[in-house]
């Protein structure tokens, strides 16, 4: 939103999947509605459904889903990217990550050259972590 003049009620928009959006103004779209259009933004936990082009509720742990879509209630994942799996609660703390969004903290302290690491709710940052390697 920074790139965006917010006082215009301007928002970066960005599409699912993608790494860029546009600066437009959110059209809010209730539940069962249609989003076919670029502000299209679904409200509440609900999210724009691709193939139908209408905002569906977003699914609670255990529950089906669709790793190309947002479709899983905030605080879960679903773990695969191409084939239906079901929703999981992102890892505490402690626990094995790969990215930061596999964590709740979204933090994945992870070594330089290292494709696995842990997630941490902080980071004491060293010349050794991953996130300090563009600025060495």
């Amino acid at each position: 939103d920074y790139d965006c003049s917010t006082k215009d009620d301007l928002r970066c928009l960005i599409p699912y999947g993608q790494t860029q959006g546009k600066c437009l103004q959110p059209n809010m779209i209730d539940a069962a509605g249609p989003c076919p259009g670029e502000a299209d933004v679904c409200s509440g936990p609900y999210y724009c459904d691709p193939q139908s082009q209408v905002c569906v509720a977003q699914v609670n742990a255990g529950s089906m889903c669709d790793g190309r879509y947002p479709s899983c209630l905030p605080g879960l994942k679903c773990p695969y990217s191409i084939f239906v799996g079901s929703c999981q609660p992102l890892a505490a703390a402690g626990n094995a990550c790969t990215v930061a969004s596999d964590c709740a903290s979204n933090l994945c302290d992870k070594a330089v050259g290292q494709s696995q690491g842990v997630c941490a709710d902080t980071i004491q940052l060293t010349a050794l972590d991953s996130m300090c390697a563009a600025y060495q």
